[in-house]
């Protein structure tokens, strides 16, 4: 048992993961938004749309520490079925960007993605 001095609560709160910076999603920021943490520990997204089938590429707002991060994306569709879900996997990983192939007929009403990781020095 401890007494709750000033210092100590001083101490455990300054040892807690803050939230340090952040975006929100906005038309001039291509609709991405992030929150990064006071260790490095960031989570970050968007959403995407184009009219052509193709190769995306996501830029990510925050750089990212290496490539060991989760990467998700997702289709945002009108389209239904009952034989299951869809999803999208990144193609390629690096530490600004991902891409992804984009289907028009899939995703029509584009993409949601998500990344998860350690943010760049």
């Amino acid at each position: 048992t401890q007494i709750a001095t000033t210092a100590f609560v001083t101490t455990k709160v300054n040892a807690l993961t803050r939230l340090t910076a952040s975006q929100k999603p906005t038309s001039s920021n291509k609709y991405t938004w992030y929150r990064k943490y006071s260790d490095g520990f960031v989570v970050q997204g968007g959403h995407y749309s184009q009219t052509s089938d193709g190769t995306v590429t996501l830029n990510l707002p925050v750089a990212m520490a290496d490539t060991n991060y989760t990467a998700i994306a997702n289709p945002i569709t009108t389209f239904t079925t009952t034989s299951g879900s869809y999803g999208m996997n990144p193609n390629t990983k690096t530490t600004t960007a991902i891409t992804v192939y984009y289907s028009k007929n899939l995703a029509t009403g584009g993409i949601d993605w998500l990344v998860c990781g350690y943010a760049a020095s």
